[in-house]
């Protein structure tokens, strides 16, 4: 009886605790309480009991984590293209601390462009690339691949298994074809019945050949097309910058077009 009434205490306080120590102060006073999944330069993404929400982050006062943000590395992406990974120390409205390998960093939050908590960082070089030829080729070669290349699981498996049934389908019909193809070869008189049976196997392999065409094609188009679009570097159109001469300091003036 007492490991039962204990059993069911530990139930309703693993059902009754929150996500996690996450909290959101909104300007209006209202404090969201989860766990933070992601933010940018304009959004914060909190997952609660009620599922994911988004606020604005002008509509945003404060954020404070407690355990999670202490414990769980963060990954730190800045406009500059400089990434870092480490723990959380402090934060308020203009600046975020966080401990790296490499020691303490500052770093104003106008110049950081995401940050997340996932496990493996994203080469800030992938936002330049573009993958529509590279996805393509891929997919030409073995359907889905460009697709898992561009990191769209769900497409990928989807295509996958659309691709083996389609080939496993054609194979499958195009055996049982040529058996009753042979069975009708092998008799000395004509069985309109039996030639029936193969040519409704010829067509529903013809069916399952024509449709794999086709979703290979789309397979390939879907990775061209759809792949996702490389960011554009930008540049500052007119840039000053100081010059060191022999005899005194200048200034230089330069153009990118």
């Amino acid at each position: 009886m007492l490991k039962l009434l204990l059993l069911s205490l530990l139930i309703f306080v693993i059902l009754t605790s929150p996500l996690s120590a996450d909290q959101i102060f909104l300007k209006n006073g209202d404090i969201i309480k989860g766990e933070i999944v992601k933010q940018d330069r304009s959004n914060v993404i909190i997952k609660t009991e009620f599922g994911n929400m988004t606020y604005k982050k002008y509509s945003i006062k404060n954020i404070k984590y407690e355990d999670r943000g202490k414990k769980v590395p963060l990954n730190v992406y800045t406009s500059k293209g400089k990434v870092f990974r480490g723990i959380l120390i402090d934060q308020n409205s203009e600046i975020l601390k966080i401990k790296t390998k490499k020691g303490e960093f500052t770093l104003l939050k106008k110049d950081i462009e995401r940050l997340d908590w996932s496990k493996k960082l994203i080469d800030p070089s992938e936002k330049y690339k573009d993958l529509r030829f590279s996805s393509a080729w891929r997919s030409l070669v073995l359907p889905s691949w460009g697709q898992f290349y561009q990191g769209k699981r769900k497409k990928g498996w989807i295509i996958a298994s659309s691709m083996g049934f389609l080939v496993l389908g054609a194979v499958f019909s195009r055996i049982i074809y040529n058996g009753y193809l042979n069975d009708y070869d092998d008799l000395s008189f004509d069985d309109p019945a039996l030639f029936s049976k193969a040519n409704a196997w010829r067509t529903t392999y013809n069916i399952f050949v024509i449709t794999a065409i086709l979703g290979w094609i789309y397979n390939v188009a879907d990775a061209a097309l759809f792949a996702p679009k490389p960011l554009k570097k930008k540049y500052k159109l007119i840039s000053f910058h100081p010059v060191i001469m022999p005899d005194n300091l200048g200034a230089a003036v330069t153009l990118r077009f």
